[in-house]
């Protein structure tokens, strides 16, 4: 039988997950318009990058609807990249794993930093610059993500070795961000902080053995360890 405790930490968790893929969402509208000079409140409502029709609110939820949709625009049936599935997914995913090992704290940390860093690596990838001090700020985030699980003492230095040598890596597998060196290696750094060391190294390892995967490709498989990686370090 179902206690009451199991069942709102059940209907907490699923909350958690849902704003994370709203707030994947959210990430996905910036990562378009802001590059391009348009705000995420003019226009209000959500349209098709094809046929500029404004999407209705039943096919813009998060996850779901780009499943049910079959990944195309209902209005004119062009593509819909999976990159937009994909944002919100591992944002759900990361944030309910990063509320269980951390609680809402954990989770809203995860947030910030993967929200952060995926914008910087995918408006990068579109062909548009992001500020240095932005990396620096995703760094700092990164290390408070990290830290704020639990205490650290001596015996965790191995795990943040870990995470710095998957990083290099990472780097000398060909992973490249199409940034200035510094950012680049900045916000690969970020991510084996974020990801923990079993993500940082399951990204690494991926990269090592696959390395002729394509950038788009690259960029999904560090996204998933970053959103998974932690709750297993």
């Amino acid at each position: 039988m179902i206690g009451p405790d199991l069942l709102s930490q059940s209907i907490l968790l699923a909350c958690i997950v849902a704003i994370g893929a709203s707030i994947g969402s959210f990430l996905n509208v910036c990562i378009y318009r802001v590059p391009i000079g348009l705000t995420v409140l003019k226009p209000k409502r959500s349209f098709c990058p094809s046929c500029r029709t404004q999407i209705k609110a039943i096919d813009n939820i998060p996850v779901i609807s780009w499943l049910l949709l079959k990944g195309r625009c209902r209005s004119c049936h062009a593509p819909i990249p999976v990159w937009y599935f994909l944002v919100e997914l591992f944002a759900g995913i990361g944030s309910g794993l990063a509320y269980l090992r951390s609680g809402v704290l954990g989770a809203s940390l995860f947030l910030i930093v993967y929200a952060l860093l995926t914008y910087a690596v995918r408006a990068a990838r579109a062909g548009h610059s992001t500020k240095p001090r932005l990396l620096v700020l995703l760094i700092l985030l990164a290390g408070v993500l990290y830290l704020q699980r639990g205490t650290v003492s001596r015996n965790d230095l191995w795990k943040i070795s870990i995470c710095c040598l998957s990083a290099v890596f990472m780097l000398c597998s060909g992973y490249t961000v199409p940034i200035g060196k510094w950012p680049q290696r900045a916000v690969v750094f970020a991510a084996a902080l974020t990801g923990g060391w079993s993500g940082a190294l399951v990204a690494a390892a991926i990269f090592v053995v696959y390395r002729n995967r394509s950038p788009d490709t690259k960029d999904a498989i560090l996204l998933a360890c970053l959103s998974m990686g932690s709750f297993f370090a």
